[in-house]
């Protein structure tokens, strides 16, 4: 894990003046608070994209969600996924877009990185 601070106790340094002392606690790696949070947002990271591909309505809002699935899988290394994903997205694009459309060259360099 990266470091992480707990915020301790927060003071103003003198009246006049408009900057506080703040004291940070850094966490331990067995902190269970930190681990339970992380957890969490690591399962709510991973089940968004989905989510939000079951309710798009459309497939410009498709595309949107497998482009971003994508970049998401190749940021984390699984880059048979994130090709997949680009590849999804690319279908709908090419679908409303003229093949020599510089947003497809943008797509297939994309697919090319993985």
């Amino acid at each position: 894990m990266h470091s992480v601070f707990r915020i301790g106790d927060i003071q103003k340094l003198d009246k006049k003046s408009p900057l506080y002392e703040v004291e940070l606690k850094l966490t331990s790696d067995d902190d269970q608070q930190l681990r339970q949070l992380t957890d969490h947002i690591r399962k709510e990271v991973n089940g968004t994209g989905w989510y939000r591909l079951e309710q798009a309505s459309n497939d410009s809002g498709k595309a949107y969600i497998y482009h971003m699935l994508g970049m998401m899988k190749n940021g984390k290394g699984q880059y048979t996924e994130a090709a997949s994903f680009y590849e999804m997205f690319l279908r709908i694009k090419r679908k409303t877009l003229p093949e020599d459309h510089p947003s497809l060259a943008n797509i297939y360099n994309n697919i090319g990185g993985v």
